[in-house]
């Protein structure tokens, strides 16, 4: 995998709409993502062309959302490419991409969510790329970012040498703040403690490069030549969340079964899962959720032995870790951490 450039104060980066076009529609919270960048990390910020364009503008032209993308590829000045928000049709603009541009002009790609699609195509294309926060979800989070989501990114994208990523300790928020309005953007969102990460099976540690992301944007892929090929999976951690909880665990079970049937199991060192999005008060859901993930890889598909974890800090929940997208991760069964080279 070629691992991009590490960033420093005062490099360019791009800030790009791949799917929804919310930048459009919460100026305020787009800003304060924005300062986030300037002011905390020290970035120059380039917009491209048709980032802050309205939803239903970019809706229409996938291939608009494709150019910023290889506009930002292509520009020497620029050293990242960040996505303001996910969405939910990013695999529109897939086609519509230049492999030769991407992999002339490596980068750091970083969002999560939709952005899934675009982890896929630039795995394929033997790029590291980042899973975590976007402009408005993670930097633009009420009161400043997170400290454990700041920490992690940082040191992902910006520090050299080993990094080990332990579980959050500090809690974790679902609490719904109106981004319509621009006072919420300054009141702190509540920390619950609980639900932290879960070691469901598994009795030894483990190492494998990781790959996965949002189960719904990956179901979009599956059958096209944009998903992965069943060789990808060998001796990889999969990574796995659901961007709302509120889909079900017969939605969760299904998309497991389909891994299973696919023969997934079989090649990967271990499953780990993200805690669900999206809004919700009963625990107990989370219970249910690791019921089913036991039952479809432990008895339905024969692998008791396979150590898979839930309820950690990526994805859509807050604050995230940031995983690096093809790198190889040492998984410790005993204090649930990541380890990565990070080179």
């Amino acid at each position: 995998m070629i691992i991009p450039n590490k960033l420093k104060s005062q490099d360019t980066v791009a800030t790009v709409s791949i799917s929804f076009g919310t930048a459009n529609i919460f100026p305020s919270r787009y800003n304060a993502g924005i300062n986030e960048l300037k002011h905390k990390f020290g970035f120059r910020v380039k917009e491209m062309p048709n980032s802050l364009k309205p939803h239903p503008w970019l809706q229409d032209h996938p291939e608009a959302r494709a150019q910023d993308i290889m506009k930002a590829f292509e520009d020497s000045e620029v050293k990242a490419v960040i996505c303001n928000i996910g969405g939910n049709d990013s695999v529109r603009i897939i086609r519509y991409l230049n492999e030769d541009i991407i992999k002339n002009n490596p980068k750091i790609f970083l969002g999560y969510s939709d952005a899934t699609a675009i982890h896929v195509y630039l795995y394929k294309l033997g790029i590291t790329s980042y899973y975590g926060p976007t402009i408005m979800a993670g930097f633009a989070e009420n009161g400043g970012m997170q400290k454990y989501s700041y920490e992690c990114l940082k040191q992902m994208i910006c520090e050299e040498g080993k990094v080990k990523l332990y579980p959050n300790k500090d809690g974790w928020t679902n609490e719904f703040l109106d981004w319509g309005k621009p006072d919420n953007q300054f009141i702190k969102r509540k920390l619950i403690k609980g639900c932290e990460p879960k070691l469901l099976q598994g009795n030894k540690n483990v190492s494998g490069h990781l790959i996965g992301g949002c189960m719904e944007s990956l179901e979009l892929l599956k059958g096209t030549p944009f998903f992965f090929r069943l060789e990808d999976f060998k001796d990889a951690i999969l990574f796995l969340e659901l961007s709302d909880i509120n889909l079900g665990c017969n939605y969760f079970m299904k998309c497991l079964r389909n891994y299973g049937l696919m023969g997934v199991f079989d090649q990967i060192r271990a499953l780990i899962i993200g805690r669900p999005g999206e809004f919700f008060d009963d625990m107990s859901k989370l219970d249910a959720f690791d019921e089913y993930a036991k039952r479809v890889v432990s008895v339905e598909f024969n692998h008791p032995e396979l150590p898979i974890v839930s309820r950690m800090d990526f994805g859509h929940t807050e604050p995230m870790m940031t995983l690096p997208y093809g790198q190889v991760a040492k998984l410790d069964i005993n204090d649930l951490s990541l380890e990565f080279e990070n080179k």
